[in-house]
């Protein structure tokens, strides 16, 4: 997210250097900053989860009374899920604002909405959504990052609401989104990425080279339009190293279920045999995670 912030900035001096395809410096804020984009969505009749926008504590406080536990309290400008905080009572509400510097940042609260999280991550130009990867995952897996587990979907109506933002933010380049699938099969937004998703390389396992796309248009080249429905018929896909083994180090209770996952030839995965370099790469960057993870657990709370 700091590159494609930087490189908008910069956009004339890197392109004298590189080709890039990105939107306008505007665009890149609103998807940078989950209130602008709360507000971008509220104004185009986008649904998203109740979303608060407290001025200041003592707004915060009189938000604190009122019925609208468990909340989301997020910074705006964060990735990752960092930032994130989950709050299920008025004493944690208060407890939070009083002890957290937000990262010098005034968060917004969102209601908790219970449902299982879906991505879009995809190319586009001008305003026009060239080619797109869509997927599922369960709630518990939708934190920290890139998950463990994913799902292909194919969902025509996700697509539509994609689409209506990338038309309004007259979008060029790499983006993805965050929804929730609430209760009712409803979609709420959730944020938006002004880059590709952490799990691209599932779309590519499909043959979806959303990477070559973004080329293309970086190029001035024709694109082959996809349909971004196509060829997921809800395909499993195991991102191995490192988010599948440092969730089995965080819950060893799961590795057992987890180990019939190797050996599962029916469900993709992001081990790439064929490219020693690679999986050397791969393997000292679930190192590094491990050593974070490890150190972590060991300081006191």
């Amino acid at each position: 997210d700091r590159c494609v912030r930087s490189c908008g900035q910069h956009r004339d001096a890197w392109g004298r250097h590189v080709p890039l395809a990105l939107p306008s410096s505007e665009a890149i804020d609103i998807a940078s900053d989950k209130a602008k984009t709360c507000r971008l969505a509220l104004k185009e009749g986008i649904r998203i989860p109740q979303t608060y926008f407290p001025a200041d504590h003592h707004e915060v406080e009189r938000l604190a009374q009122e019925d609208i536990y468990p909340c989301v309290v997020k910074i705006p400008v964060s990735t990752a899920s960092k930032g994130v905080f989950v709050v299920n009572n008025k004493q944690e509400l208060m407890r939070l604002y009083s002890t957290r510097d937000f990262e010098g940042q005034w968060p917004i609260i969102q209601r908790f909405v219970d449902g299982d999280f879906y991505g879009l991550t995809a190319v586009a130009d001008k305003g026009e959504m060239i080619s797109g990867f869509m997927f599922s995952i369960l709630q518990e897996h939708s934190t920290d990052g890139t998950p463990p587990w994913a799902c292909g979907e194919k969902d025509p109506v996700l697509f539509d609401i994609a689409g209506k933002i990338v038309r309004k933010l007259n979008w060029t380049g790499a983006i993805d989104f965050d929804f929730i699938k609430g209760g009712d099969s409803s979609y709420f937004l959730l944020e938006i990425n002004p880059r590709f998703s952490g799990i691209l390389n599932f779309a590519y396992r499909l043959g979806i080279d959303l990477p070559w796309d973004y080329w293309c248009v970086s190029q001035g080249r024709p694109v082959e339009t996809r349909a971004p429905v196509a060829g997921l018929n809800r395909k499993r896909f195991v991102t191995l190293l490192p988010a599948a083994f440092l969730w089995c180090y965080r819950n060893k209770r799961i590795v057992s279920s987890f180990l019939p996952s190797l050996f599962n030839f029916k469900d993709k995965n992001n081990l790439y045999w064929d490219d020693p370099a690679l999986l050397f790469y791969q393997l000292r960057e679930t190192y590094w995670n491990w050593q974070d993870v490890r150190i972590s657990a060991s300081k006191p709370a």
